[in-house]
């Protein structure tokens, strides 16, 4: 398989096509306790890279026991966005806005279903008026159908804030995962390639292809399928999914995301994430996003999901 093509080359080989409406958001992801039974380990007593199936069968598990563990956990977002206009030579900045955010993730059963809000709070350092907090205040009895209602209005009207001809939400930085559980990896043709260390940690790359249809994302306007394809650094002694990158090219989406670990709660999280959305043949959108003082969920609140 050929190497992903990087987000610059990437634009100039995909402008013109239509932008990806995505209908789902995948959750940030934690390193379970305890050792795995998986590991395998060579006469000497030393650990041995996995076999492709022993590493999607650990990130299977992984990303499957996600949905408790980051149930409602709240974090700050810090979004950079800069738009580029014109094409080739002409291309230039354009513009550049700088938001502050409150984030809640909300898993709900199907990992097409997990959820992930924004909340705006500043705009160029200039507040938001009376937004203080409104998600947590929103499920802090638990998730309800009402609760995501509200949180959907409340991410539509943040969506006003971002850059750009058309209006749209940014992707949720742990949408890539969706491809690892293991009720969707059978969606994809997986190859293993090199070992690597990310953030000290060895990670042996997979990169993925979706090739089942209909894909999971779709165009809105005209129902067109949206094939992804990418490549994550996953732990080959615990399953944990150190980096993603993940590329739509007909959707002109591609994203880039690594996680660490967050020492105040102790979840392996996206710290960092950088994604490029071409608007159209003359228009880009780059972002570069932090995430920081992650609050996991009040003890006992959100467990079990309810749905009134």
């Amino acid at each position: 398989m050929t190497k992903p093509v990087r987000p610059r080359a990437f634009w100039r080989l995909y402008r013109g096509l239509g932008l990806l409406s995505l209908a789902a958001a995948a959750l940030a992801t934690f390193k379970p306790p305890g050792q795995d039974p998986l590991v395998a380990y060579s006469a000497s007593g030393e650990a041995r890279a996995a076999t492709l199936p022993e590493l999607l069968e650990k990130a299977g598990r992984y990303v499957a026991a996600l949905e408790d563990s980051l149930m409602l956990l709240r974090a700050k977002e810090h979004c950079v966005q800069t738009q580029w206009a014109g094409a080739g030579y002409e291309r230039h900045r354009y513009l550049s806005k700088t938001l502050d955010s409150d984030v809640l993730w909300v898993p709900g059963g199907d990992p097409l279903n997990w959820a992930f809000y924004r909340d705006v709070q500043s705009v160029d350092g200039k507040p938001v008026r009376d937004r203080e907090e409104r998600l947590a205040r929103l499920f802090a009895g638990g998730v309800s159908s009402a609760a995501r209602e509200e949180a959907g209005r409340i991410v539509g009207e943040s969506s006003h804030f971002n850059l750009g001809s058309r209006r749209r939400n940014t992707t949720a930085p742990t949408l890539a995962i969706i491809f690892l559980h293991p009720r969707y990896q059978a969606r994809c043709q997986f190859d293993l390639k090199k070992t690597s260390k990310v953030a000290g940690r060895l990670a042996q790359q997979v990169e993925f292809k979706e090739t089942e249809r209909p894909t999971l994302f779709h165009n809105t306007v005209d129902g067109r399928d949206q094939p992804t394809r990418g490549t994550f650094w996953i732990a080959g002694d615990d399953g944990t999914v150190l980096k993603s990158e993940m590329f739509v090219p007909t959707a002109l989406l591609s994203f880039e995301v690594t996680y660490g670990l967050d020492r105040t709660s102790g979840l392996f999280v996206p710290l960092e994430f950088r994604d490029d959305v071409g608007l159209g043949t003359d228009e880009e959108i780059e972002s570069v996003v932090n995430y920081s003082s992650f609050q996991p969920r009040e003890k006992g609140v959100g467990t079990p999901p309810t749905v009134r």
